[in-house]
This record gives structure tokens, C-alpha cells and sequence, in this order.
């Protein structure tokens, strides 16, 4: 795991990316990768899988929950997620894999705009982990 989380990091970093939070393949994240991410990463953008609405109360950034806008889901849920995310002002992390055809321009300014509609403040992964978590928890600050 040293390796693998490690050297994918350096590789990126040497290539002029600044990597500080890690998008596990396949949604295969797992108390097992808790062990190691912390070392090299502030947060996991897809820890736990099945929902798109984290509390800010409580956030922890190794444990963001996250789900898909366009694919994997309907209209509805969408749109039923945002409006609790607006009411009740929690976070919500969206995904999608832009190899998919149903993933587009169109479909992105759609989800775009029903987030202005309800006037929800779009920010970051790293963004929310900096104002949302603990410091003394994340990656970077033992660096």
C-alpha cells in the first residue's frame, strides 16, 4: 500500500499536479485503506459510496461519502438530494465519469444549474476539507 499510494502520488506531483486527496478506483476504499491514506492524503473524495450528503457538523474527510449526478441515478434523486442539501445547508459530493456518453457538457450545466437554482456555494474537495475538518488530522499538515 506504501507503494502504491506513494508512488502514484509522486508520479502525479512530478508531472506538475497538486495531489492532496485521493479518488479510490472502483470505489474500493475499505477499512484496510485507512491504515495508509492519511500518511499521504488529506481526504478520500469516495470513502463511503451510496449517498451524496455529508454532515458538516461531523465531517471527517476519510470518510466522505459520495455518489453519482448522471449515471447510477435518476432525476429525482438528484434533485431530492439537492433540495436537502439547500435546506438543511449539509454537503453534498457529486461524481461522474466523464468516459460516458451521458456524462457531457449539457448534462453537467444541468446539475450546474439546478445547484444555482438553490443557491448551493459549489467548492472543492480540498476546499471543504479545509474548512469543514480538523487540520491536525490531514496529510499535509504533518508534512
Amino acid at each position: 500500500m506504501h507503494e502504491t499510494l506513494g508512488d502514484s502520488k509522486d508520479t502525479l506531483e512530478e508531472m506538475g499536479y497538486d495531489v492532496s486527496t485521493l479518488l479510490a478506483p472502483y470505489d474500493a476504499y475499505s477499512g484496510y485503506s485507512d491504515l495508509f491514506v492519511p500518511e499521504y492524503y488529506d481526504g478520500v473524495a469516495n470513502a463511503r459510496h451510496g449517498s451524496r450528503i455529508n454532515d458538516p457538523a461531523e465531517y471527517n474527510p476519510y470518510e466522505t461519502k459520495r455518489d453519482y449526478f448522471i449515471e447510477f441515478t435518476t432525476e429525482t434523486a438528484v434533485k431530492r438530494d439537492l433540495d436537502e442539501i439547500a435546506e438543511e445547508a449539509l454537503l453534498g459530493v457529486f461524481g461522474a465519469h466523464t468516459v460516458k456518453k451521458k456524462v457531457n457538457e449539457d448534462s453537467i450545466r444541468q446539475i450546474l444549474e439546478w445547484v444555482e437554482e438553490r443557491e448551493i456555494e459549489v467548492l472543492t474537495l480540498r476546499e471543504a476539507i479545509s474548512i469543514y475538518a480538523d487540520e491536525s488530522e490531514t496529510a499535509t499538515s504533518h508534512h
